[in-house]
This record gives structure tokens, sequence and C-alpha cells, in this order.
């Protein structure tokens, strides 16, 4: 409101002058010129700046044609008039000008909303309402006698006022309006959302389980923790888009001396804060970006209307605890999965973007991450073993895209950009923010690790997407890079996905990519200690008993050197998600260890925690630790050796 106010201080300055020094017209023009001239507004390209800039030079040059005192008996009606012709002319080329200066007030996400544009529509019609109005009152005025020029003169005050008014309350109310319409079509669709059913629906409970019941043994030598974060909101979401929405509660099982404990706990962020001081659900998803009861928000509170909760991951680098979402800030957590707050390792103002996935070099004890933005560009950092932020680069990518996970070698970091673009402007329209466009392809970047700071090298493909890496490796001239790929991108019909390998040859600046399996997958892992590093397994759900059912039910284990693979099956009525390798102390082998999951009976309605023999893939689990609760499908989690 200030900044449109001040884009108007040449014309006030103007009015003041022309009316308190008469005979002093060329006097005010030039005061009125050179205080647009300095403005930021002018260099900027605002069109009402130039605007008064023109219309003040015209008015110099003006005096030289028509009589001063002329000028200044017209001042009003002419100035007003010309306010008037560049407001209406702002809305003829769909440019208002009032635009510009909210553009300044509102962050880069938002200005090629419909709602932003039609707020500001309105708001300059009606400064162009408001200066035609003046004109006809300011004619009238001329023609009036003593009683009745003040009344036009109090008429034209008026006018200003209701118009300034009007900036600073009208937005504001619009937008609560369309954002409680928006609302109340979105409550009503999560009626029927599917991932807020059956054990996609949430946990409302925290709990602290000791002395579960085990059948089997669990192993002497394992003992740690597996943590699995998920999206799981506290409150019933007036929208809800999985995986992309959502508060983030951790599930943690305590392993040793052959025992077992469960505990689950939300992660705390500030903006579930804020719901929980109001009882419900107040911040919207992505396809719903809108605030309910804006106005109760107190000073501090987050006032952005998508929910960006930390469930994507949870991993622990030194002794961090880190829960990551999506090119966002992590939290930070302690082991009993108390929320510590924001991880800020640089103490900057803004806390660095992590990905959902980062990537550690077992040999050297770095930690790699990665960050997208609404921009086209893309952000690397690199911290030492302790968490300080040894490197960071940003560089330059093709276009704004979504990607979700990337891998590093020994000597590179591999990003696989798919033509999934980010647009931020989508959000609360009925396209999609991550806008699948398979005319630009696939574009891979390979970094130096040697010299992150050099300019990546770029190889383009044929289109595809992918959420999830396994790994890469050199091999040669060549760098192995597998993965689970889609042939395109729907966040509400992703469609079948199955294990690839691409053969990037740096060289010859060129990739050939190999499908290795037709079973519909997802979740690759592996052996952390193989990460970038050449390995044979990869560890994956897989859908096995109806390929019409988006729910995986079984595991598998790919072996990349002889090309077979081994089924767990666990039954009809298991539902599973990511499992995690845990290596044996002191192994020598790949996959000398246990594979540890969460696994859902639909039946029971209860769930179990299974630890399986990785080498002895298919055999019956070691141990089973029921749960006398259901820990619903999550995402992604680790396990933490202690």
């Amino acid at each position: 409101m200030l900044k449109v106010i001040i884009g108007f201080l040449p014309w006030i300055i103007y009015s003041l002058l022309v009316s308190v020094l008469p005979g002093q017209h060329v006097l005010a023009v030039l005061v009125a010129l050179c205080l647009t001239v300095i403005s930021d507004e002018l260099k900027k390209g605002f069109i009402l700046a130039w605007g008064t800039f023109c219309f003040f030079l015209f008015m110099l040059f003006g005096t030289y044609f028509f009589s001063e005192a002329w000028l200044e008996y017209y001042a009003n009606v002419i100035a007003n008039g010309a306010l008037a012709v560049i407001t209406w002319f702002s809305l003829a080329i769909n440019k208002p000008f009032t635009l510009q200066y909210a553009k300044e007030q509102v962050p880069p996400e938002f200005w090629n909303s419909p709602l932003f544009l039609k707020v500001n529509q309105i708001i300059t019609a009606v400064w162009g309402l408001c200066f035609t109005l003046c004109v006809v009152t300011n004619f009238a005025q001329l023609r009036a006698n003593l009683v009745m020029d003040g009344v036009y003169e109090s008429l034209t005050y008026a006018f200003i006022i209701a118009a300034v008014l009007f900036t600073k309350v009208f937005p504001d109310w619009y937008k609560q309006r369309q954002f409680n319409a928006l609302i109340a079509r979105s409550e009503i669709q999560q009626k029927d959302n599917p991932f807020l059913k059956n054990n996609f629906a949430p946990l409302k409970e925290e709990y602290d389980l000791e002395n579960l019941e085990v059948e089997g043994q669990i192993p002497q030598d394992l003992k740690g923790i597996y943590m699995r974060n998920g999206p799981n909101p506290a409150y019933p979401p007036f929208s809800y888009t999985y995986p992309l929405d959502g508060d983030g509660m951790l599930h943690a099982m305590y392993l040793g001396d052959g025992k077992a404990r469960y505990k689950n706990r939300f992660i705390e962020t500030d903006q579930l804060q804020v719901e929980r001081r109001f009882g419900k659900a107040i911040y919207g998803g992505i396809n719903c970006p809108a605030i309910r009861d804006s106005e109760s928000l107190k000073p501090g509170d987050s006032e952005f209307p998508v929910k960006i909760g930390r469930f994507i991951h949870i991993i622990r680098h030194g002794k961090l605890y880190l829960a990551l979402h999506e090119a966002n800030s992590a939290y930070q957590v302690d082991r009993e999965l108390n929320t510590i707050g924001e991880w800020n390792p640089t103490k900057a103002e803004h806390a660095i973007e992590v990905n959902a996935h980062t990537r550690l070099d077992p040999n050297s004890g770095q930690l790699y991450i990665i960050s997208y933005f609404s921009e086209p560009i893309m952000r690397c950092h690199v911290l030492d073993t302790a968490g300080q932020v040894m490197e960071s680069v940003e560089f330059q990518v093709p276009f704004p895209a979504m990607v979700h996970d990337f891998v590093i070698t020994q000597q590179h970091v591999i990003i696989f950009l798919c033509p999934v673009v980010v647009d931020f402007s989508a959000m609360g329209e009925k396209r999609h923010f991550f806008e699948w466009t398979p005319e630009l392809n696939t574009h891979i970047a390979i970094l130096d690790r040697s010299n992150l700071a050099k300019e990546p090298q770029w190889i383009e493909t044929e289109s595809f997407f992918t959420f999830h890496l396994a790994n890469a490796y050199e091999k040669d001239e060549d760098i192995i890079v597998d993965y689970v790929r889609y042939p395109k991108f729907d966040v509400s019909a992703l469609g079948v996905a199955s294990l690839y390998r691409s053969i990037i040859n740096l060289p010859q600046k060129t990739c050939v990519h190999r499908q290795i399996d037709e079973h519909r997958i997802e979740f690759p892992r592996i052996n952390e200690n193989f990460n970038s590093l050449p390995n044979r397994y990869i560890y994956c759900p897989v859908n096995l008993a109806n390929p019409n059912v988006d729910l995986l039910d079984a595991l598998i284990k790919f072996d990349m050197e002889t090309g077979k693979t081994s089924v767990h099956s666990l039954g009809e009525h298991a539902e599973v998600g990511e499992m995690v390798f845990a290596p044996k102390l002191g192994a020598t082998r790949e996959d000398e260890g246990y594979v540890l999951l969460f696994v859902y009976d639909n039946q029971e309605k209860k769930s179990q925690f299974l630890i399986l023999d990785a080498e002895n893939f298919s055999a019956p689990p070691i141990a089973k630790v029921k749960l006398p609760i259901r820990v619903p499908h999550g995402l992604h989690g680790s396990w933490f050796a202690e």
C-alpha cells in the first residue's frame, strides 16, 4: 500500500505546490519531474512512473504554449485526467499498474497466479474510477459557487481516501473470500481421498511401547534404531495430495539385547504449532494453497499457504538427526524423536535448503546435498563429518525441474533433470505445479566432485521420470546409474515403474538406457556402505499380487551381476513400503546383513516389524516384532547402528 502512495508522491507534491504557490507552476512541474527522475520505479520500468515522467515532461514544454494561469486553473483536471489515462491504459494492456508494486511484496511463485492478477485488476480499476470521478468533480468545481466548491473539494478527497482504503482492505478480504470457497470445495473432496483411508490414514496417537512380543529371535549383533518418516497430517486436512502434503510423523524401532521398543512422534514444525493453537488444519496443500482463518494469525506465524511438513526422509549425519522435506530446510530431532527445530548450520538469515535425499560418501564421510527452485538454478552443498558446510555451489539448469533424488560416484555428482517443470503459479488452479513437459527431454548433469564450481557437463536424452535412484559408480570410461524409471510423470496416476540402468559415457557424451526387469517396484535401497561404489544387490518392495492395485505387497532382491531375482512373499493381506539394509558387524560380503521394514496386515489391521536375512532373502523372517497398533504407510527411513 505504501509503495503505491509513494508512486503518487510527485502528483501530490505538484498539487500542493500549485495550490499554495500561485504563479509558480513551472517550479511545481520541475519539482515533480525531479522526484520522478530519481525514483527507483522509473529505473524498474513501472508504468505509473513512466506515465508520470511523460506527463510532467509534457507539462514543462506546455508552459511555452499555454499561459501559466490557464495551466494552474486546470491543473487538477489535467492531472487527474492524466492519471485516469495512465490507469485505464495499464488495464487495457493487461498490466495493471498496481501489479508492479504488489510484486515487491509477494513471493515470485505467486506472480502468475490468476488470483493475484485479478486482485490487481480490480484495484487498478478502482483507481481508474477514482481519477475519472475526480476529473468530473474538478470540472464541476470550476463552475461552482463558494459553497459548492467546498463540497466538490470534499468529494475529491473522499474518492481518493476511498481508493486508498480499498487498496488496503480489498486484497486480504477478496483472497480470504476466494480461499474460503476453495477450502469448502477441497474439504468435501477429502472425504473420498484414498490416501486418508485404510493404512494411509494418519495415526493420531503417540506411543512408546516397550518389551514387544517377538516371534523368532532378534539377532544379538543388531543394535541400533530404525527410523522411518511419513506425511501423517495431525488434523483432518482440507487439502491433501499424497505424497506431497502432510505434517510428518517419525516411527522408530529401538533394537538391542534381543529386545524391541517402538516409539512414534510428530515432527513439531512451526506451522504445526500454529495449528495446535487453533486445534484444526489452518494451512492448505499444493492443490489448495490457502490459509483458513488467516485474520487470526499472530505476528511471527507462517503466512505461507502450503503446509511444509518435514515428512519425506530421516537421516543421521554425525550426531545430527535430520527430518527432510523437498527443497526446503531440514528439521533437527533427537534420538528420542523430540523436535529440536529448524536446522541452520550456517546461522544465516535463511537455512540452507535440503532435498528429500542426500548422498554419503562412505570413504570420506562427506555428505552431499542438492536443492532445486522455481527458477532455473540448483545448489549443491558438501558437509564434513561433523555436519558443517564445507562447500556450496549454485549452477544454472535448462529449466526449473523437480529433482527428488540424485547419486554420486567417487568422482562425480549425477543429477537426472527430468522434464517435470516447477511452476508455483499453478497452485490452486486446475494445473499441478509439477507439470510434465516431455518436449523438454531429460537432461543429465554431471558435476566434478573435485571442482564443483566448474560448469556441469550436460547430456540430453529421451524423456522419462524417476523419483528414486539406487546407486552410481565409475566403470572404466563409463558411469553406471541404476534407478526406478517411469515413462512419464502424473502425480494422480504415476503408472508402472521398473528397474533401469543408464550407462553414461562422458568422453563421447552419450547415454544408453536399458530396462533390467519388468517387475513393478519402487523405493530402491542398497547396502549404504557401497554408495558411490560398485554394488551388486538392490532391494525393493514390489507389486506381485494384484497389478491393478497401486500397493506394494512383497519384496524383491536384484542381483545385478547375474540378472537373477529373489522374492520374499508376505501373504495376500500384506502391504509394504520401503525397506532398509542393516550390515552385520564386521561384514565382509555386500549382502551380509539384515533387511528391516514395517509390514501392514490389512486383515488384522495391525503392523509388524520384520527382520530378514539379506543373504537368504526368500527364507522366513529371522524375527517378527508384533505391534498392537498399525504403522501407517510412509516414505523413507534409515538404519542407525549403535
